[in-house]
């Protein structure tokens, strides 16, 4: 594969057990218009006849066959890893790249910028977004922007929290000698862990809109929702511990935590008890399970101050508890220079 004249760029698609998606993925990529210098696919453990599908149909592609599952964090890991370029794009087997996607991606990079976020689309309607990149709520919960939303309200460049990690491109000298992925996550918000790492760094993350897929949403987890509900819960709290000060925690854990409870309550009294089990079992875990605190140049709490949403579009009791976390954000440091300069 050639790639012109743009800096090279290597391709990193993940599968498990998606052989019904994965054909259609590759086909895209070897399509593009300005295709990748090197297109990898980082197969964790499937049963299904996918890596007999790379294998057969796409001669060109590296095929890397892993022995077990090594979730979505571990898998994209040895991916990067073994990529031979500085720009490494990460796409998720169950999206299909417009023509224009990584020349899009790719383009987008200037002095300052770690990390590009694509505009993905739902794959049943293109109009309508599925991500934007990634943001945050007044209770310090990541989230897509735009799901749902007309595609056309987001066709400009901007700043985002982080990237999603279905779609998108990573410069590597943004994380020298690092991997990309907190393998302790395992799935769910390792790209929301990422984003923090870059902007604690120094480094920005922007989305771009011409770099487009279109997406099957929670293809691979789809079916098991109490299981997600789980790793989210958990991986959220355990992301603001590994990144907020102890004062900062100290100040706003209480309040995550009664809204966590309050969820609760609901999903029980609503005769949802997997659901109810899932977020209980995912809070005791996301503030008892091991985490190391990283220190970075950077406070995470800047971070958040660029990002965090000005004032609550809810009522009652979520709505007071918006406000205690974020005046316990705004009063928690200043926000720093950026280093990088200007990344437009």
């Amino acid at each position: 594969m050639t790639g012109g004249s743009s800096p090279p760029v290597s391709v990193v698609v993940l599968n498990y057990n998606g052989e019904d998606v994965l054909a259609a993925c590759l086909d895209s990529l070897v399509g593009q218009e300005r295709p990748g210098d090197e297109l990898i696919v980082v197969d964790n453990c499937s049963t299904d006849g996918s890596r007999e599908l790379v294998t057969d149909r796409f001669p060109s592609v590296r095929l890397i066959p892993l022995d077990r599952n090594r979730m979505y964090a571990g898998g994209n890991n040895l991916g990067f890893r073994a990529a031979r370029n500085d720009l490494v794009a990460f796409l998720n087997n169950d999206c299909v790249a417009s023509p224009g996607w990584l020349a899009g991606g790719a383009g987008a990079f200037r002095p300052g910028v770690g990390a590009v976020a694509c505009s993905m689309r739902k794959y049943d309607d293109p109009a309508l977004m599925d991500s934007a990149g990634g943001s945050i709520d007044g209770l310090c919960h990541t989230l897509d922007r735009g799901v749902g939303m007309d595609a056309s309200l987001y066709d400009e460049p901007c700043e985002v929290l982080y990237p999603c990690g279905g779609a998108f491109f990573l410069r590597r000298e943004a994380l020298p000698g690092m991997d990309p992925f907190w393998e302790d996550l395992r799935i769910y918000a390792e790209d929301t862990d990422l984003g923090w790492r870059l902007w604690r760094s120094g480094w920005r993350v922007i989305y771009e809109p011409s770099s487009v897929v279109l997406h099957h949403h929670s293809h691979t987890l789809g079916r098991t929702p109490s299981r997600r509900e789980y790793l989210l819960t958990r991986n959220r709290l355990m992301i603001l511990r590994r990144h907020l000060r102890s004062s900062t925690l100290r100040a706003i854990l209480p309040w995550l935590l009664l809204w966590q409870m309050l969820r609760v309550s609901r999903a029980a009294l609503t005769l949802r008890p997997s659901l109810a089990g899932a977020l209980l079992r995912g809070s005791i875990a996301g503030v008892t399970g091991s985490v190391e605190r990283l220190a970075m140049a950077y406070p995470a709490e800047a971070a958040l101050r660029r990002f965090l949403p000005s004032s609550s579009r809810e009522r009652g009791p979520r709505c007071l508890l918006e406000r205690r976390v974020r005046s316990a954000l705004l009063a928690s440091g200043e926000l720093p220079a950026d280093p990088r300069g200007d990344a437009s």
